[in-house]
């Protein structure tokens, strides 16, 4: 699967606060991210949220790379089971 052919973005979500947060603030909050994946010709999209928790900017930033290599690897196999690969499907 092409990397070109993949697109991709973040929902991100927060509560707690309705200011800016200074940097000593920022885990008083709870967010929460979903990360998602899209192989445009096949219109497969996938996606997966990180639980809503107090998460420092760097925290969340490693959770969302996590996601999207797991993601990745999903959207490999729902395109090979799309596209009747052989050796690529899944043994579902």
């Amino acid at each position: 699967m092409a990397k070109e052919d993949v697109g991709g973005g973040i929902h991100g979500s927060s509560s707690g606060h309705s200011k800016p947060l200074t940097r000593s603030s920022r885990r008083d909050g709870v967010t929460s991210s979903t990360v998602f994946l899209v192989h445009y010709p096949t219109g497969l999209r996938v996606e997966a949220t990180v639980p809503p928790g107090r998460y420092s900017r760097k925290e969340m930033i490693k959770e969302r790379e996590r996601l999207n290599d797991l993601l990745w690897e999903e959207l490999e196999r729902k395109v090979a089971t799309h596209l009747r690969i052989p050796g690529q499907q899944s043994g579902h």
